[in-house]
């Protein structure tokens, strides 16, 4: 009997009820089903418009309430006829009021404890809607039932068999052109979610979906079911309709119940299979978006999500026709849990499904469903938090704060006060408090890498600056910076008007000096002596002319890339002797970043660890780098600027001693050789480094020794 006996107390519910008479309502239809061959009862209440399934025992017991007739007689009777066995007393008295609280009967109850529970339990579920209940706001706006009435040609037309095949044609002939021009079509599926395009798709999936339940609305009418009600469903937002079509329950058939699961999806892929040709055949622009957009929801998206019979969509009713168990997910549910208790405790399961497959059913759908419902609210949550971070993370943290304290608090209840756990009572306690542990334990333990992130500085490997020896004019500059340069290639030229006027005078008195020791060295070979000592003389200083003239020529005196010198812009000024004029820079490109020591804990740098390495100027490209080099010493002397808050960066150093309040470790990391990236001296980016996986746990310690140590220095 599917009963909630939770709320009263069954032990008085004999002695209260046993001399009540009670009648049915008149207006209550009942249809006959099968269900895995056996049959079902469904009750159907023309005011709720709720239908609720019934066992044979169940409805066996339903009729033969008898306004005439006490409760107590009509068990007597059902135990005599052998329908009921003595032992059923209590639960045929819980079925009772089970009917008394839907609605089909009325009952002298009074009992002030259980309308106070229930009131308390009422006004907790209301807290809970409404912290998530915006998420899921649901609007009824009509009653459509006389607007589909009128319209029941078209619906018979549109459920014929010829509407029928000609729809597989149209979805068919869709499907070949779809496929001919697949390439086309996936081509602007990266733009999907561009700004531009996203009212675009709020529109169309509005429409689609007012189309979709219109749908359900026409296949009911065409069965000749009742529609009481179509609105709005407000989702994370965005506005969809719905209808109710929980009335198609009283159709005895089931291919009618599947077919109106499967009309919101056969007209969208009707209109899916319209959108095809339009957006073939129609010229990039506004209408091939909407085209477009309509071929990718009512298609693909349709078909992901509305088929999914984990989600309580269209897929959830047709696959549980198909698998023929009504109430899927609450009987998929309830056996689960039976099955744990019975693993776990050894605790029978009062109702085993009859077949191997019906129970395979029941147990993977009841182990699946929760495991994808919570999935897909995380995944709302995430969406939220990518738009508005703390809503997200605070919505987040009280879905799974209150989810898994519900689920605990109610499993601590059964396994300590619960009678089926009364014989085991101090395995269930043992296991209670396994419960309430391990989940927090499971959580801290769960391994995630570590990823620091933080500033780096480029620079070369070595550098290799060229100054002018010699002084002059700037004529030539013949490099550009970033450019290669190899070994001997000129670069620089300067000119010095004085410095050759006074190589050719010191040439001429060489010359001089020569002649006048040639003309010596016959007669007076002493004084010819002193003017050999005056030629060499004057060949060392012509040498030290030549040689300053020949520098005035300035090549790279190695293979490198320039990386800094003198511009173009500057040619005519005077250069003096000892300025640089270029900065070569040879090997690879060095990151250097500052690492403080909780940094250190976290991150677990060594040498040939990979790290990433993403440009200031480059946001968007990513490097990878290898760890060269590790400073075993912390240093509280920033070198680097560009690392300090004076120059953007995250470390705080003293404005007075330029020292850091705590030591840096130094660490280097070679980039790896990208043209497509022009990397510059002293350009500044940002490099991640991460680590093996550690427990949530460790992390956690770590933060609170952190936190305890800083306010200790405070």
């Amino acid at each position: 009997m599917a009963v909630a006996a939770a709320e009263a107390n069954p032990a008085q519910l004999s002695e209260r009820l046993s001399g009540v008479c009670v009648g049915l309502r008149e207006d209550l239809s009942v249809a006959r089903h099968l269900f895995r061959g056996e049959p079902a009862y469904v009750v159907s209440d023309p005011i709720t418009f709720q239908n609720h399934r019934l066992s044979l025992q169940d409805y066996e017991i339903l009729i033969s309430l008898r306004p005439d007739r006490k409760l107590d007689d009509i068990f007597q009777s059902l135990v005599e006829e052998g329908r009921l066995r003595e032992e059923e007393r209590e639960r045929f008295f819980e079925f009772v009021l089970n009917l008394h609280r839907l609605g089909f009967l009325n009952l002298p109850v009074s009992d002030d404890k259980l309308l106070y529970r229930r009131y308390v339990a009422r006004k907790q579920m209301q807290r809970k809607r409404r912290i998530v209940g915006f998420l899921f706001i649901q609007i009824p706006l009509w009653r459509p039932d006389r607007f589909l009435q009128s319209r029941k040609r078209f619906a018979d037309l549109a459920f014929s068999p010829v509407a029928l095949i000609l729809w597989t044609l149209l979805v068919l002939a869709a499907g070949s052109v779809l496929v001919g021009r697949w390439g086309a079509f996936r081509a602007p599926m990266n733009g999907l979610l561009a700004t531009q395009n996203l009212p675009l798709i709020w529109i169309t999936l509005i429409v689609l979906k007012g189309l979709h339940e219109f749908g359900h609305a026409f296949a009911c009418r065409h069965y000749d079911v009742h529609v009481p009600e179509m609105g709005v469903m407000l989702m994370a937002g965005t506005p969809c309709a719905y209808v109710d079509a929980t009335a198609s329950w009283s159709l005895t058939r089931r291919y009618q119940r599947i077919v109106i699961g499967l009309a919101g999806m056969y007209f969208e892929f009707f209109i899916a299979a319209v959108a095809v040709f339009v957006w073939a055949f129609t010229q990039p622009g506004l209408v091939n978006d909407l085209a477009f957009n309509a071929v990718l929801l009512a298609g693909v998206v349709t078909a992901l999500f509305n088929i999914n019979p984990l989600m309580r969509y269209d897929g959830y009713y047709i696959f549980g026709d198909l698998v023929e168990i009504p109430n899927l997910r609450a009987r998929s549910t309830e056996y689960t849990l039976a099955v744990l208790r019975k693993i776990t405790l050894g605790i029978p399961i009062d109702r085993q499904p009859s077949g191997r497959m019906h129970r395979a059913v029941l147990l993977g759908y009841g182990t699946m469903a929760p495991i994808y419902k919570a999935t897909v609210m995380l995944a709302i949550v995430a969406m939220i938090a990518s738009k508005l971070f703390y809503v997200g993370l605070a919505l987040g943290g009280y879905i799974i704060g209150s989810s898994l304290y519900s689920a605990v608090r109610r499993a601590v209840v059964f396994l300590w006060f619960s009678e089926k756990t009364a014989h085991v009572r101090p395995r269930a306690v043992v296991y209670s408090l396994l419960l309430i542990g391990l989940p927090p334990f499971g959580v801290a333990m769960i391994p995630v890498r570590s990823t620091v992130e933080t500033r780096a500085v480029i620079s070369a490997e070595h550098q290799a600056v060229l100054h002018a020896r010699a002084p002059g004019f700037l004529v030539a500059v013949d490099y550009e910076e970033g450019a290669q340069a190899r070994t001997n290639q000129p670069l620089v030229r300067l000119a010095n008007e004085e410095l050759e006027q006074a190589l050719v005078q010191a040439e001429a008195n060489l010359e001089v000096s020569r002649l006048k020791r040639d003309a010596l060295a016959v007669d007076d070979p002493a004084r010819a002596n002193q003017e050999a000592r005056q030629v060499r003389a004057f060949e060392d200083v012509v040498a030290h002319h030549r040689e300053l003239l020949a520098s005035l020529s300035v090549a790279a005196t190695q293979d490198g890339r320039i990386i800094s010198g003198l511009k173009s812009a500057e040619i005519g000024r005077f250069v003096e002797p000892g300025e640089p004029l270029a900065t070569l820079a040879c090997g690879p490109w060095i990151a250097r970043a500052l690492l403080s020591a909780d940094e250190v804990a976290d991150a677990q740098p060594k040498v040939g660890t990979p790290v990433r390495f993403r440009p200031a100027a480059f946001p968007k490209t990513s490097l990878h780098g290898t760890i060269v080099r590790i400073h075993p010493a912390g240093v509280r002397a920033i070198e680097e600027e560009a690392l300090t808050h004076a120059g953007g960066g995250a470390i705080a150093t003293d404005p007075e001693s330029g020292f850091a309040r705590e030591p840096y470790f130094s660490i280097l990391v070679e980039l790896s050789d990208d043209a497509s990236v022009p990397l510059r001296e002293g350009m500044t980016g940002r490099i991640q480094l991460r680590s093996g996986a550690d427990p949530i746990g460790l992390h956690f310690y770590r933060s609170f020794i952190r936190f305890v140590r800083s306010l200790q220095e405070e």
